[in-house]
């Protein structure tokens, strides 16, 4: 009973992070999306409200607008001239920006937008060492869409320190790389892992842990 409870807290966080990966979960498949336009995105910006901020982020990323995500590159590149009216102090925020980094990565996956991927692993990478942990968080699942296998080793030691706030965001993220250095790893993670609840969730198939995921033959 108690491994079968392990296993469903893992499948519940999986689901939430996919929010984050560029896969929609099966509830919002079968919800009706709401279109979000970039005039509702700008007046959220403008409230100067982190959380709501945040929230509408994660709207975002279950759209496929190519005009939003140009908006959203736009707020990426700070181009003030462009939108004189925004809060640029919020949006030079490392919570905000991390959030645009991780849209158009997922954007850019998706095929809808083209983007600096060494700019956004850059900016990942150093996020993913921060002290904030839903920065962190949400920084390591972008280096996990950008999926370059020179980030496995970060992610590999970011997972094995076990801490809640990155741990299965880690474990996601390596999930999704497509190199045998993130095989290795994660066989590496699931020997070395102590907290049974921890090497629970490491063990979840690639099928829960990345679904979709896409590998060049």
């Amino acid at each position: 009973m108690e491994a079968k409870a392990h296993r469903i807290c893992a499948i519940c966080f999986i689901g939430i992070a996919l929010l984050f990966s560029g896969v929609a979960t099966n509830a919002s498949e079968n919800e009706v999306k709401r279109r979000i336009f970039i005039a509702e995105i700008q007046k959220v910006l403008q409230t100067e409200n982190m959380d709501l901020i945040v929230r509408s982020m994660n709207d975002i990323k279950q759209q496929n607008s190519p005009e939003l995500l140009g908006f959203i590159l736009d707020l990426w590149k700070e181009d003030e001239k462009k939108h004189t009216d925004l809060p640029w102090h919020i949006i030079r925020s490392s919570r905000v920006k991390t959030e645009l980094a991780n849209i158009l990565a997922q954007g850019a996956n998706n095929g809808l937008i083209s983007v600096n991927r060494e700019e956004l692993k850059l900016y990942s990478r150093k996020m993913a060492i921060t002290k904030n942990g839903g920065v962190r968080r949400t920084a390591i699942l972008t280096l996990g869409l950008l999926g370059d296998p020179d980030d496995v080793t970060l992610l590999k030691e970011i997972a094995l320190k076990e801490e809640a706030a990155t741990f299965r965001a880690a474990v996601i993220a390596i999930a999704k790389i497509c190199d045998r250095t993130a095989e290795n790893a994660l066989i590496e993670i699931r020997a070395r892992v102590a907290d049974r609840e921890n090497k629970s969730f490491a063990e979840s198939p690639i099928s829960e842990l990345a679904p979709h995921k896409r590998c060049a033959k």
